[in-house]
């Protein structure tokens, strides 16, 4: 969780801001600013479903490294050892 607790902050705050959006569709007085409204809320989910993926490649391939902590970043990720060991197992099948 240290490794993306940045982007899981990120992630929560796109999330508020459906929510948020959401809230001021019920407040709106007329038509003029449905496309608006719209907008930002396809906006948040589109970078909530990329911070979403960005969180997913840090935990499982420890990728990208910039993005990683520097005391981590030698590290392999959850399913990188997992692949590594696999493909061990089905090499020494051979």
């Amino acid at each position: 969780m240290v490794r993306s607790s940045a982007l899981v902050t990120l992630q929560l705050g796109f999330i508020g801001c459906v929510f948020v959006t959401g809230g001021l569709e019920d407040m709106r007085q007329d038509g003029a600013g449905e496309d608006v409204l719209l907008v930002l809320v396809l906006l948040s989910v589109g970078l909530w479903l990329l911070a979403f993926a960005v969180n997913l490649s840090i935990v499982w391939f420890n990728v990208p490294k910039w993005s990683v902590p520097p005391h981590m970043r030698g590290d392999t990720g959850v399913k990188t050892e997992a692949l590594r060991s696999r493909w061990a197992r089905l090499n020494r099948k051979r």
